[in-house]
């Protein structure tokens, strides 16, 4: 586990010039904070972060050439990211918990300061802390993933179901056919997509009523619904198998070809 005493290795991605220098002066006040290594476009940040690993990285998203998200599958899955940019019209609400935190332009001393504590705190503690999401409720938003193999961002409408596979760990099922196992509960999700079009529709399962296909009932009674990129039906509670139908029965009316059905 890491001290913090210990020099916090810390590469700024920024392509301000008085930007990088106006961080540069606030990290004054934490000592702790060494920064070695600075780059102002993706293609620098991109050849750097092959050869370093930084403790923390400060990502403003904006960045000539491209944008800081291009960056997040390059940077080591340890290093801690704090983003940082002038609009917030990238949705804040959006990132996910593992990320240290996300500033907006122009960042005060007293916001950083928080920022840096947060840090202290996450290498204090033998877990992760895990920071509060804000809840999600535009498709157009991105969440950004973590898991032991990679981190990435996901458009909100890719996500076409979160099963849980016990315990505290749940698998995110995107439309192109992609599965992420992460340690995040059903409850902890559901506080964060509550979009109109996601639905807990059972205890195990919360889904993209966009991609529903069918609603199926079983010879024991029980009820599946099929959508399109998941190949396995989910089942669906009984007090939800309701508002599916009608659902899809909205949607055969507007001209839809997908009907509910029953076996």
């Amino acid at each position: 586990m890491k001290k913090v005493l210990e020099p916090i290795k810390t590469i700024i991605i920024e392509d301000e010039p008085l930007a990088r220098e106006d961080l540069r002066e606030m990290l004054k006040n934490h000592p702790e904070i060494e920064i070695l290594w600075e780059a102002g476009t993706v293609c620098q940040a991109g050849e750097l972060l092959k050869t370093v690993s930084p403790d923390l990285v400060f990502l403003d998203i904006q960045l000539r050439g491209g944008s800081g998200f291009d960056l997040v599958p390059k940077i080591p899955r340890l290093s801690h990211i704090i983003f940082f940019t002038s609009h917030d019209r990238f949705a804040i609400r959006a990132f996910e918990i593992n990320a240290l935190d996300y500033l907006l332009k122009p960042v005060t001393e007293e916001r950083l300061s928080a920022s840096i504590n947060r840090l202290k705190q996450k290498w204090k503690s033998p877990e992760r802390v895990l920071c509060p999401a804000e809840p999600v409720v535009d498709d157009a938003d991105q969440i950004y993933i973590q898991t032991n193999r990679e981190r990435r961002f996901v458009k909100v409408a890719a996500v076409v179901a979160v099963i849980s596979i016990g315990g505290n760990y749940t698998a995110i099922h995107l439309n192109g056919g992609d599965r992420m196992v992460l340690r995040k509960t059903l409850k902890q999700w559901e506080g964060m997509l509550q979009g109109s079009q996601f639905c807990r529709i059972h205890r195990s399962a919360i889904a993209n009523t966009n991609y529903l296909r069918v609603v199926e009932k079983q010879r024991d009674g029980k009820f599946l619904a099929g959508f399109d990129g998941l190949e396995s039906s989910i089942e669906v509670s009984r007090k939800n198998v309701r508002f599916l139908v009608n659902l899809m029965k909205k949607r055969v009316q507007k001209g839809a070809p997908f009907i509910p059905s029953q076996k």
